[in-house]
């Protein structure tokens, strides 16, 4: 059964699996270095490690959000740079991607709000 969720809610989804482990050059990896496909990433939650693409490919999972929408914003906040070029770049740090997940996730809710005022 999959469970609707905001654009927000993903972002910060994504956000809290690259707090719990970060990684480049895959979309996922285990604690011990295997990469894992999203099936795997799916079923190891607990035992992972997310690029920032594949963090919000998994906190996005049933959600009913297109990835266009959910990279756009992503892109949209690093002036058009794609976002696995960006998360691999030798000296990028955890802390800047969980930033920018936190920022989209700030970034949709003010839309979302924005949306409601419209209303």
């Amino acid at each position: 059964m999959s469970t609707m969720k905001t654009e927000a809610q993903v972002y910060r989804e994504a956000a809290d699996y690259v707090r719990r482990g970060w990684t480049r050059g895959t979309f996922f990896r285990s604690f011990t270095g295997l990469p894992l496909t999203l099936a795997d990433a799916t079923d190891r939650k607990g035992d992972l490690r997310c690029c920032l693409a594949g963090s919000v490919h998994l906190a996005s999972r049933g959600a009913g959000l297109s990835d266009a929408i959910l990279f756009g914003m992503l892109t949209q906040h690093l002036d058009g740079e794609t976002p696995s070029v960006w998360n691999d770049d030798p000296h990028r740090k955890k802390s800047e991607v969980v930033k920018l997940l936190i920022d989209c996730a700030e970034a949709a809710e003010e839309d979302e709000r924005r949306g409601e005022e419209i209303l």
